[in-house]
């Protein structure tokens, strides 16, 4: 399972609309311009308390009880390209997909959709027949549905493994210039990263025994064994 932290699409969307009123001299924001539809309300993240992680089915479906507003109340397959069912249980009466702009369309019936009490706040678009759409690209979806995970204890929990070598990663690109080659083509980008990293170790393992070799001379240390 990847550890790793996706962007918030409501912030990308923030800027967005941030840069765009900055372009026309606009002051005044629009309410709720803030946050992108497909966002995820922050008040609903607070009902996640014991969701575990599993298979992308089974977190979508567990999502699905606590976010009705968002798209983790959406229940989508594997490969996140086709809409399962709705937040209200209802599955969708047709499912289109778009080559060309790589996206989905999900179809819900007028009837059910008009009589569902989640009408009022959801995603879906409504359209003049009184059938609703949700359309979005399957990587759209599975950022969505990471952005949401990411914010639940089971996500952070396992997250801290990864979190703990953030520093070392940090040195490498940084301090010992990993992240800045001055050279080019995989070979010789193989050896420099090769040689950064077997420099850096070194230099962390002299600084370990280091301290261990003063810790062990200091009066209150206690005899190890050699």
């Amino acid at each position: 399972d990847l550890q790793a932290p996706v962007q918030d699409p409501a912030a990308v969307a923030a800027r967005k609309a941030q840069a765009e009123r900055r372009a026309t001299d606009d002051p005044a924001p629009a309410a709720g311009e803030a946050q992108a539809e497909s966002s995820i309300a922050i008040g609903q993240l607070a009902a996640v308390e014991g969701m575990q992680a599993g298979q992308p089915e089974e977190r979508a479906g567990q999502a699905a009880a606590v976010a009705p507003a968002g798209v983790a109340g959406f229940t989508f397959n594997t490969q996140c390209d086709q809409v399962l069912q709705c937040p209200g249980g209802a599955a969708p009466v047709k499912h289109s997909d778009s080559a060309q702009s790589r996206m989905f369309t999900a179809t819900f019936s007028a009837a059910t959709c008009g009589a569902c009490p989640l009408s009022g706040t959801c995603l879906t678009r409504l359209l003049a027949n009184g059938e609703r759409t949700l359309c979005r690209s399957p990587a759209t979806v599975a950022t969505e549905l990471r952005q949401f995970e990411q914010q639940t204890p089971a996500f952070k929990e396992h997250y801290k493994r990864r979190s703990g070598i953030e520093s070392a990663n940090s040195e490498f690109k940084g301090r010992h210039g990993a992240g800045d080659l001055r050279v080019r083509g995989r070979p010789r980008v193989e050896l420099a990263v090769m040689l950064k990293a077997m420099a850096m170790n070194t230099k962390r393992a002299v600084q370990w025994h280091t301290r261990r070799l003063a810790e062990m001379a200091s009066p209150d240390a206690e005899m190890q064994p050699a």
